[in-house]
Parts: structure tokens; C-alpha cells; sequence
């Protein structure tokens, strides 16, 4: 047994305890209104736009095999491709640490995927595509839709003037300031989106929901396990479904409702009707408020 632990001891000793580091700081030329395709095997993304017409990348990697990351970033005058690998089996030992920077003309979309890391995006004049294996989504400032995927982290989303599309599988998801669509699924975390001038469809299977419309209300908006709240204006036309299998639905005296009222649920016509609003728990209240 006191040669095995020795034998194990000098197993881990000859790992290398030094970090290497290897870096990219280059450029493309390309176009207003191309695209942007990232893919990396691992690492954090930031993405920001300037004034320049070429796509500017900045990478380091640090840690136990980062000697061993490759970037290459190529370009056809118009759209652009940054791909990146990293660690080898030295990731079983710690892992080597990306992280990436970017910049993009004004108006430039962005399909970016990591598998394992964050991703921010700020002021983007184009459609972002963003996916992560594991991480949290930053996104704010985007002139264009956005697409958003991520297996375990939170999601952020705020000033989008288009359609927000959103998943997480586990974890909140906060989204204000969107002009356009919101579809929107937790697989478990609260969901807050306000300040939204579109139809809402929100979903989680664990968590409270927070909803504030600038227009007139329309959507679906469910969750397994939570209280639903809605703030709409109160001189908002929508037809509204609500219900819940475990508390009570209610509506300030503000609206005109006329239909049909019970405690868990509520089906009728909201100051002569218009747009459809279902609101569904199985285990909390439901709340529509007037602002």
C-alpha cells in the first residue's frame, strides 16, 4: 500500500503545475451586414461594436494546456468565421481558460456557439444567434432578432428592437425594453420580462412569472410552480383566460371585466375585449394589475 501511494503521489506531481498561455490579436476586413460565425470548444465570448469595417478578435488562454488552444479567424471580404479548440485531456486536470473578444462593425449579425462558457453581447446592429453548453447570456442593445440557447445558466435581455426567442434549462431569465415576439422556457427559474410592446409567450416548469406590457397585452404565459403577475394599462382591450389549480385569480376593479368569475379562475372580456391573454398556474395565484 506505501509504494502505490508513492507510485499515485509521483503520477500527480509530473502533471505540469505552470500555466501556458496562447493568444490571437488579429483582423479581417468584411462589410457592413455580414455575419459573424463563432465556434469554439470552450471559453466565454464578449462581442461589441465599432466604428471599423473589419472584424477585430483578441483571445488569450490560460492554464494547464492552454499552449496547446489554436484560434483561426478567417474572412471573405464580408461575412467572417472565428473558430477556436483548446486543452486536449488537460481539461480533465483544470481545465485551460478561454476567453474571447470581439468586435464587429455596426451592422453586423452574429451566430455564436461555446461549449462551455458566457457570452455578452452589447450594441449590435444585426440578428444574434447565441448557444452555450454551460453558462450565462448577456444581451443588450441589439437592432435585430435574438436567438438564445444556453443548458444551465441565466439569461439576461434588455433594449432588443425585433424578436427575442429564449431557453434555458436551468436557471431566471430577466428581459426588459423588447419591441418585438418574446417565447421564452426555463426548465426551472423565475421569468421577469417588462417594459415589452409584443406578445409574450413565457413558460417555466419552476418558478414565479413577472410581466409588465407597454401595449396590449397578448400571449400565453404559464408555469408549474409559481404566482403569475401581469401589469397591462389599464385602458388595455384583451380577452383573458386565467387559472390556477391551487390559489385565486384576481383583477383590479380599474378594468371593465365581464364574464365568467371564480376564485381559480377567471374567463372574459377586459374593457370590450381585443387580443387573447391566457395566464396559467398549477400552484400559485394569478394577478392581473393596472399601471
Amino acid at each position: 500500500m506505501k509504494h502505490a501511494l508513492i507510485a499515485a503521489s509521483l503520477l500527480v506531481l509530473s502533471i505540469p503545475a505552470i500555466s501556458f498561455a496562447d493568444e490571437l490579436n488579429k483582423s479581417v476586413p468584411v462589410q457592413s451586414g455580414g455575419k459573424l460565425d463563432v465556434n469554439l470548444s470552450s471559453g466565454s465570448i464578449e462581442i461589441e461594436t465599432h466604428s471599423e469595417e473589419e472584424v477585430r478578435v483578441e483571445t488569450s488562454a490560460t492554464g494547464v494546456g492552454s499552449a496547446r488552444a489554436e484560434f483561426e479567424l478567417t474572412s471573405d471580404g464580408k461575412d467572417s468565421k472565428l473558430r477556436g479548440s483548446s486543452g486536449g485531456w488537460f481539461q480533465w486536470f483544470g481545465g485551460t481558460r478561454v476567453r474571447v473578444r470581439i468586435r464587429v462593425p455596426e451592422r453586423y449579425s452574429v451566430d455564436a456557439r461555446t461549449s462551455g462558457g458566457h457570452i455578452e453581447v452589447e450594441e449590435l446592429g444585426g440578428s444574434a444567434e447565441l448557444r452555450t453548453g454551460g453558462g450565462n447570456v448577456d444581451v443588450q442593445n441589439v437592432l435585430g432578432s435574438v436567438e438564445i440557447r444556453t443548458s444551465g445558466g441565466t439569461v439576461q435581455v434588455a433594449d432588443v428592437v425585433g424578436d427575442l426567442d429564449a431557453r434555458t434549462s436551468g436557471g431566471r431569465v430577466s428581459v426588459s425594453q423588447v419591441t418585438g415576439r418574446i417565447d421564452v422556457r426555463s426548465s426551472g427559474g423565475s421569468l421577469r420580462i417588462h417594459e415589452v410592446g409584443g406578445p409574450v409567450f413565457a413558460k417555466t416548469s419552476g418558478g414565479s412569472v413577472s410581466v409588465r406590457f407597454n401595449a396590449q397585452p397578448e400571449g400565453e404565459i404559464v408555469t408549474s410552480g409559481g404566482s403569475i403577475e401581469v401589469r397591462v394599462e389599464s385602458e388595455a382591450h384583451f380577452d383573458l383566460e386565467a387559472r390556477t389549480s391551487a390559489g385565486r385569480v384576481s383583477v383590479d376593479d380599474e378594468f371593465d371585466l365581464h364574464g365568467e368569475v371564480r376564485r381559480g379562475r377567471i374567463e372574459g372580456h377586459v374593457n370590450g375585449g381585443g387580443p387573447l391573454l391566457e395566464l396559467k398556474t398549477s400552484g400559485g395565484s394569478v394577478r392581473v394589475e393596472a399601471d
